[in-house]
């Protein structure tokens, strides 16, 4: 897993843990899982089945992301920028969200700061 330190991200992670379902473009395949933290570029993604990134997700693939959660409701595109099939993780980096997306993140995000 590539876990940088605090000093060289360019913005902090916050632990959400929101269910989220993310979509593979290349694999037309769905997964299940939680957001295990955010930050203004990017999420974890956890998945809720283990070893289910596996044969779906590939470092580069660009993704549709969307939580199911009534109070946090996010959605969007992004690219898995890395993954962890020991722990059945991704990192998602933000490539595109819609304006009541980038919102919330922005208020959350700002609440936890």
């Amino acid at each position: 897993m590539n876990d940088r330190s605090f000093e060289e991200r360019q913005s902090p992670r916050i632990g959400l843990g929101v269910r989220v379902k993310a979509s593979s473009f290349k694999a037309d395949s769905k997964i299940f899982g939680w957001i295990l933290d955010l930050s203004h570029g990017g999420l974890r993604l956890k998945a809720e089945f283990p070893r289910n990134f596996k044969g779906i997700f590939h470092g580069g693939d660009e993704v549709f992301f969307e939580t199911s959660d009534e109070f946090y409701n996010i959605r969007g595109r992004g690219r898995v920028i890395w993954i962890s099939d020991e722990e059945d993780i991704v990192g998602i980096q933000f490539d595109e969200l819609d304006e009541k997306s980038q919102k919330s993140i922005e208020e959350f995000l700002g609440t936890c700061l």
